[in-house]
């Protein structure tokens, strides 16, 4: 048995980008959804949903949708930082 703790972990990879288009990848809809989600939905504290270029911040909602899976199939959470 192994005694990793997977609640945080670090993954590196190379990448031929500017730091700031790789950020922007990571930090709007539209980044994620051209990263790797079939659909990303960034909601504001009052529950507006963000255009896909806004920037992500604190308190902002998420709803992840995966290539594969059907709607029902959603990951939702808070961005904490």
């Amino acid at each position: 048995m192994s005694n990793y703790d997977w609640t945080r972990f670090k993954k590196r990879i190379s990448i031929r980008s500017s730091v700031a288009d790789v950020y922007e990848q990571w930090a709007t809809a539209a980044g994620m959804e051209n990263w790797f989600l079939r659909k990303c939905v960034i909601a504001d504290y009052s529950g507006a949903e963000k255009p896909g270029n806004e920037l992500i911040e604190k308190g902002d909602h998420y709803a992840w949708y995966w290539h594969g899976w059907g709607d029902d199939a959603v990951e939702k959470g808070e961005i904490l930082e």
